[in-house]
């Protein structure tokens, strides 16, 4: 069960960080010359976010055997 949540959650971000490497440049023209920057921001939400979790034992926990 845990393996598979982890793979969920690995697909999840990583489809929404090409989702919005695709979409953010359409409709906001100046970061179609910055792209890297999208990139940059997705993984600073990603590390900002599990570092915000409750605390650090709650989020290793969870992918534990």
């Amino acid at each position: 069960m845990r393996p598979l949540r982890l793979f969920l959650v690995s697909f999840l971000v990583l489809f929404l960080q090409v989702a919005l490497i695709r979409w953010m440049p359409a409709y906001v023209r100046l970061l179609a010359y910055f792209s890297n920057f999208i990139l940059l921001a997705a993984f600073l939400g990603i590390g900002v976010g599990c570092l915000l979790t409750r605390s650090a034992a709650v989020g290793l926990r969870s992918f534990r055997r």
